[in-house]
């Protein structure tokens, strides 16, 4: 392992020599260059494969010499060896050099990918390039203790390809219900009305009741990003770098998805988000808006609770500007406590949790206000995400190459659905200070 590992360092080593001269000089690489850069990545890949092994084997003999109790569930631990071995960079490489094929747990996660996005017949969806399946895309659920669900991986463990939101972005904090792997268009009819029980006399017929149902379903919206990389970057195999690549990725589709989930127009290959779906209940504070008070937080819980639906995740969701005015708005006249707590990590509204997002619109309009912003409530499980087939990414190596970098086009398909739409209110015109 010690020899592999040596030999690694200097395959590297003589890539990194190249990257920095090329950096240092600023310039391009030339062909013998790249070349040269191209056959060492290949000995480091190659190693890699090599070190894998040879570290499987020594896990193999120290597990047979002494035996081991693993905490992880029997469900889903493959997945999460499938998460750590995954590399994005090597998977990219392999698609900018075609004479480097791709191999191990990369060739096996893309063509799970290519299975998916056949399973999924949706139409528009692209097999070539480096494909990501569903696997990779959900949200990582490692922890650090007990050791054997993650301590051992701290300082070596990756995490998945794109979750599918940063852990600041609000809406998967807040509760709402992410499905992957979806197939074609999937239906989720609500119920609008049901049996109703009414008081007869001893031999009076009852009255038949009807449930009634409405049609709803998750169909796929093309969600692209696209972003440079230059060719020092993709040559690094560091753990940091593969993280670079991963969060530059998924900051782009997070925000675009939340943004969408609260205020998507429904128009054209946009999702209908939750401020413009028909139905939803509204709480004004103004002809021209207003600002926000307890009271309204209060009005807010019970238009909810009104429809029978104040049950579940149960939370706020508003942004940054709105949480500042909360902050200096007393809850009353008398004790001087604020309606938005201003210690540290108190995110509690109206005795439910309160999350922000600056993804939540601030550039609303109503009469002659402008720049107003929004806050939801709601029941959190009841706003469903669906996502088809993973991610296809195009690697370009052409567009930028006199730039030394490659273009990496992500493709991703998504859809937003309201399980029932009363399960939320909001208010639209909320002046902030």
């Amino acid at each position: 392992m010690k020899k592999l590992l040596e030999l690694r360092a200097e395959a590297f080593n003589k890539a990194e020599v190249i990257a920095k001269l090329v950096k240092d000089e600023n310039r391009s690489m030339t062909t013998e260059e790249m070349e040269s850069m191209q056959t060492a990545q290949r000995e480091v890949e190659e190693l890699d494969a090599k070190i894998a092994i040879q570290k499987k084997q020594d896990e193999l003999r120290a597990a047979n010499a002494k035996p081991v109790t693993t905490h992880l569930p029997a469900q889903g631990k493959e997945e999460r060896k499938a998460v750590e071995r995954y590399s994005l960079l090597t998977a990219i490489r392999s698609a900018v050099n075609p004479a480097v094929a791709l191999t191990g747990i990369e060739k096996e996660m893309h063509d799970e990918a290519i299975r998916e996005q056949r399973d999924a017949r949706v139409d528009g969806l692209i097999t070539g390039g480096v494909n990501v399946p569903s696997i990779l895309m959900r949200a990582n659920e490692q922890v650090v203790d007990p050791a054997a669900q993650g301590g051992y991986t701290v300082d070596t463990s990756i995490a998945e390809v794109v979750s599918i939101l940063r852990p600041e972005t609000a809406v998967r904090e807040a509760g709402a219900t992410f499905l992957t792997g979806l197939r074609g268009d999937v239906a989720f009819p609500p119920q609008d009305t049901g049996a109703v029980a009414t008081w007869k006399g001893e031999i009076e017929s009852a009255d038949q009741g009807a449930q009634t149902y409405s049609t709803a379903k998750l169909t796929p919206h093309r969600l692209p990003v696209y972003t440079p990389i230059s060719l020092q970057l993709l040559a690094q195999s560091s753990i940091d770098m593969e993280q670079f690549v991963r969060r530059d990725l998924e900051g782009a589709i997070g925000q675009a998805l939340e943004e969408a989930i609260f205020n998507g127009s429904g128009v054209g290959s946009v999702p209908l988000g939750v401020l413009n779906t028909v139905g939803l209940p509204i709480h004004p504070l103004g002809t021209d808006g207003g600002a926000m008070t307890f009271d309204d937080l209060v009005a807010l819980e019970t238009l909810v609770a009104a429809n029978n639906a104040d049950k579940g995740r149960m939370g706020y969701i508003t942004n940054s500007k709105v949480r500042g005015s909360l902050k200096t708005e007393r809850k009353d006249t008398g004790s001087g406590i604020m309606t938005w707590g201003t210690a540290v990590g108190d995110n509690i509204l109206n005795g439910r949790s309160a999350y922000v997002s600056n993804n939540m619109p601030d550039d609303l309009t109503k009469g002659a206000g402008t720049d107003l912003s929004a806050m939801i409530y709601g029941n959190w499980n009841d706003c469903l995400v669906g996502n088809w087939a993973g991610m296809n990414m195009i690697v370009d190596p052409y567009t930028k190459a006199i730039e030394g970098q490659v273009v990496l086009v992500a493709n991703t398909f998504w859809d937003i659905l309201l399980r029932r739409i009363k399960s939320f209110s909001a208010a639209v015109d909320i002046i902030t200070a």
